[in-house]
């Protein structure tokens, strides 16, 4: 498998996995919670820990949840050795070599097989496909965009997520992994598409007729809707509706994708998020940001979807939001 083949099929996983211990790309099923829950151990212990989503749930209630509903799961490193050594979910390369006698690596022994490894001052360096590993060896990643980004599995992150390289605190280095063949080509472009509410990366620039051309970083940071995507100019870009600009997807995120949220649904409001309805363009207090809320209803004023969220009693737009269940 090439570093771009891996990154590109974990990225797969975005939006479809969640964390949970000792399991590594399998479906997230009533049968493997309970198989897993009931082992000693930290593995067992984990899951009747308090749950990082919500408080009132153990980890194992909280799954549950989702349990037989065509999630997947995964941990820190169960993610990245489901691709390499078992064979991803997604359809990705069925011509990788049988490491089935390598499942039970730890993070530590992945690290210690690492070639051409890099300090944490040489991230900038990092090429894409890299594996990432913390001082403790309690935490691993995959670098997806080279120098910038990583993509983890972690409790934080309710599951798989893309995040800057600098998310975790503690990391100690990266390396090459000695099952996988490394080129130089450039990062896979993230699987964005039309409805999905992204951020823009610092040091974007523009696609399209502005090819080329550095995006503010006023504009950095901030969701925005996708219009639409296409090829433009021989480069995979999005149209983000706010700004009526195309950026090629590799500089783009995804926060939330919107077409999930419906009556009922728990989310949670992302930082800079303002007020819709009459109070439109008020900020929404930090004390409710990254908080559970739930939708009470669901309007499109001026144009604009928004929901009605309970413990607030206010509308905020919907690109604010990230669903959580």
């Amino acid at each position: 498998m090439t570093n771009l083949e891996l990154a590109e099929e974990l990225d797969k996983y975005l939006g479809h996995e969640k964390y949970a211990k000792a399991t590594a790309d399998n479906l997230l099923t009533t049968e493997i919670i309970n198989k897993q829950a009931s082992r000693s151990g930290s593995v067992g212990d984990w899951y009747k820990q308090t749950s990082k989503q919500d408080k009132t749930k153990t980890n194992k209630e909280y799954l549950l949840q989702f349990a037989d509903k065509g999630w997947y799961c995964a941990d820190c490193v169960g993610a990245i050795k489901g691709i390499l050594f078992f064979g991803n979910r997604f359809g990705g390369p069925s011509n990788s070599p049988d490491y089935s006698s390598e499942k039970d690596l730890s993070i530590k022994t992945m690290a210690s097989k690492c070639t051409d490894k890099k300090t944490v001052k040489d991230f900038s360096k990092a090429e894409v496909g890299e594996f990432m590993w913390t001082e403790d060896y309690g935490h691993c990643a995959l670098v997806t965009v080279a120098g910038k980004k990583d993509t983890e599995c972690a409790p934080s992150l309710d599951g798989l997520g893309q995040v800057d390289l600098n998310y975790q605190p503690n990391w100690a280095g990266c390396g090459k992994l000695p099952w996988v063949t490394y080129s130089s080509q450039p990062a896979p472009a993230p699987l964005v598409k039309a409805g999905d509410v992204v951020t823009i990366c610092d040091g974007a620039v523009y696609g399209g007729s502005a090819k080329g051309t550095k995006v503010p970083s006023a504009y950095c940071n901030k969701p925005y809707r996708v219009g639409k995507t296409q090829v433009v100019k021989n480069e995979y870009c999005a149209l983000i509706t706010e700004l009526n600009s195309w950026v090629p997807a590799r500089y783009l995120t995804i926060v939330s994708q919107v077409e999930g949220i419906k009556v009922g649904s728990c989310v949670k409001i992302m930082p800079g998020a303002v007020y819709g309805g009459s109070a439109k363009g008020v900020k929404v207090p930090s004390c409710y940001i990254n908080t559970n809320s739930y939708v009470a209803k669901l309007e499109t004023h001026k144009g604009v979807k928004e929901a009605l969220l309970k413990n607030l009693n206010s509308w905020v737009p919907l690109k604010y939001l990230t669903l959580v269940r």
